[in-house]
């Protein structure tokens, strides 16, 4: 049986990512804990949370720097209008 990745988090725990814009439609807020990180949705905090093991969050970031995900730009953008 797997290790459940959740921990505890408070509200005060997340902080909006250095660059993001005021009024930011696609916005998450992390929380970096020793036990793993914490995404949320910026403008619905009630809406669920995703944990992810620092690994996990390591080979994430990474793949963004790397620009694997490049490609989900455009169609965000043409999904929104």
């Amino acid at each position: 049986m797997s290790k459940s990745k959740r921990f505890r988090v408070r509200d005060s725990d997340f902080v909006k990512p250095m660059g993001t814009s005021p009024g930011c439609d696609w916005c998450v807020e992390v929380a970096r804990k020793k036990r793993g990180v914490a995404v949320r949705d910026s403008r619905n905090s009630q809406g669920g949370t995703l944990f992810f093991t620092n690994n996990e969050w390591a080979v994430f970031t990474n793949g963004v720097k790397n620009g694997e995900f490049d490609a989900v730009g455009p169609i965000a953008k043409r999904l929104k209008r």
